[in-house]
């Protein structure tokens, strides 16, 4: 059997409380970034299912698969204001996903 004088164990104990320390960082950093995607899912949310949201989505719909740009000039400019806040809705979700806070999946799924 090996004995151990004290600065050999004092080396073991040190290396493996640094060891433990790392363990510990790895696990804290990745509980992190699993609360800052959760965060940016739920800041998804928010962004596409407000009421304005849903009014626009409603204005939208009613319109012709194929209209131009004279139908909606017709409908008026609430229509325009709901085509211009789903506009800068979806860029600010396009940007979360190209930024990677939020994943394509998480988007299609909503």
């Amino acid at each position: 059997m090996m004995h151990l004088d004290l600065s050999a164990t004092l080396n073991l104990v040190s290396t493996l409380a640094i060891v433990g320390a790392l363990i510990f960082t790895g696990l804290q950093v990745r509980a992190a970034n699993l609360a800052r995607r959760d965060q940016a899912a739920v800041t998804l949310i928010q962004t596409a299912q407000s009421e304005s949201w849903t009014r626009a989505l409603d204005l939208i719909g009613k319109l012709p698969e194929n209209a131009q740009a004279a139908d909606v000039e017709r409908v008026g400019p609430e229509l325009e204001r709901a085509i211009w806040d789903m506009g800068v809705r979806l860029e600010t979700i396009g940007y979360m996903v190209f930024r990677r806070n939020v994943t394509l999946e998480t988007v299609d799924d909503l």
